[in-house]
């Protein structure tokens, strides 16, 4: 009695899933295709690197990674657009004490100009 009662109940509910209204799933799609703007990427011999690159969507990203007392030590931004189309931007830094953010804020346009002074290789100079 106990499986007749069960396999109903399957049966059932395995009636109702396929007659429920299917949810279509749509992807919106961004209205113009994207391009690069701007990319960079420079290493040096001591095995620090820089590099950078922009979107015309707003997607941003710089990164610099030196060397300090045998430890790669790496700072950098990175920028995109959140589901609400507000430009999102995170600055964070990367050594021996781990991966943590410095900055984080709505709208921060400094990589427009470039990348902070302060983040910049000594031994690589100026690279923008």
């Amino acid at each position: 009695m106990a499986t007749v009662v069960c396999a109903s109940f399957l049966l059932i509910w395995a009636v109702f899933l396929c007659h429920a209204p299917a949810v279509k799933l749509q992807r919106k799609s961004p209205p113009y295709s994207i391009r690069t703007l701007e990319h960079y990427f420079n290493r040096d011999t001591f095995g620090g690197y820089t590099f950078k690159f922009r979107n015309t969507d707003g997607t941003s990203r710089y990164e610099n990674a030196i060397f300090v007392g045998g430890v790669l030590s790496v700072m950098g931004t990175y920028s995109y657009r959140d589901g609400n189309g507000d430009l999102q931007t995170v600055r964070y830094v990367s050594d021996e004490n781990g991966y943590r953010t410095v900055k984080c804020d709505r709208g921060w346009r400094r990589m427009r100009k470039g990348p902070p002074d302060s983040f910049m290789n000594p031994r690589l100079g100026a690279n923008r």
